[in-house]
């Protein structure tokens, strides 16, 4: 009787085991965009296909310290992409060491890739952080100086003497105006957009 009892337990075990098997699954595309935002790839698109009558725009990279503009890099010729049924415009930036590599990206084979440093931001003991954080720009049809699209802000880390650390904390959009409170705090900043060419 207890070998009988003994064999319907160990049965009973063996069933309950059976329904508790790991199942191995397909990775998803979410899966990819986590792991690739925590080694510091950001990757932003953008619709611009409203745009198609212009017919062509020009990439440009704003350089700003201390909230003045300290230069400017743009494509010389408006890209013209809509002739190709391009719509979007994607800003791809990836990790570097001491700062961060911008990519902007038209389709699949063109676009250009440009490497920006920062100056690098001091502690009270001396330690310098080359750290930088990305910023969409909210598309509510603003500009800036009339003629400029801004897209995404990548700025420098700070440092805060309070908390003794450096930080890249606040807004999680930036409007044209340039007017959250996180831009009070941010030394150093490019700001990557668009200008229409007709």
């Amino acid at each position: 009787m207890k070998k009988t009892l003994l064999q319907l337990v160990l049965l009973l075990a063996c069933i309950g085991l059976k329904a508790q098997e790991i199942k191995p699954q397909q990775a998803v595309a979410d899966d990819y965009i986590r792991l690739f935002n925590e080694m510091g790839y950001k990757v932003y698109t953008f619709d611009v296909s409203d745009f198609k009558k212009i017919g062509a725009y020009q990439p440009v990279i704003m350089h700003f310290k201390d909230g003045v503009k300290d230069g400017e890099n743009a494509l010389p010729f408006g890209w013209e992409v809509f002739g190709k049924h391009i719509s979007n415009v994607k800003v791809t930036v990836s990790p570097l060491e001491k700062g961060k590599k911008i990519g902007i990206w038209f389709d699949e084979n063109s676009g250009f890739s440009l490497p920006l440093t920062f100056q690098g931001q001091k502690s009270a003991d001396g330690e310098v952080s080359y750290g930088c954080e990305t910023r969409p720009f909210k598309q509510d049809g603003k500009k800036i100086n009339d003629d400029f699209h801004p897209l995404v802000l990548l700025g420098s880390y700070w440092y805060d003497p309070e908390d003794d650390m450096f930080r890249f904390c606040g807004d999680s959009e930036i409007s044209a105006d340039l007017n959250e409170d996180i831009m009070k705090y941010i030394p150093e900043y490019y700001i990557i957009g668009v200008r229409f060419v007709k």
